[in-house]
């Protein structure tokens, strides 16, 4: 048999301290089809505008320690122990540019995406 590596995905490091307006944008961009975790409670797409209204504020954000968002089993976006390592799937870099040139965040993407 034959073993192949799995390609790592390649991930576009995010930085903001608008933490609240980030996750309000990337929850209604991505609220079809995809399941948001945050700190191992998950909410289908169903469930985001009560998670926006409730959940996207700076100190909630900040208090959160794990956050996922799925689609599928594909991870688009996340963060572990704290906002500031966020990411987001390189596949979502003209959602990324958007944000950037609304200087909502400002980003770090791998050459050759």
């Amino acid at each position: 048999m034959m073993w192949t590596r799995r390609e790592e995905a390649k991930l576009i490091s995010i930085h903001t301290k608008r933490y609240s307006v980030f996750m309000r944008r990337l929850l209604e961009q991505y609220s079809q089809d995809t399941t948001a975790v945050v700190d191992r409670k998950r909410f289908g797409s169903s469930d985001f505008p009560q998670l926006i209204s409730t959940w996207c504020t700076n100190a909630r954000i900040r208090a959160t320690r794990d956050f996922k968002l799925l689609r599928g089993r594909t991870e688009i976006a996340g963060f572990h122990d704290t906002p500031d390592a966020m990411f987001i799937a390189a596949t979502e870099l003209p959602f990324v540019q958007q944000l950037a040139s609304e200087k909502i965040i400002r980003y770090e993407a791998p050459p050759n995406i």
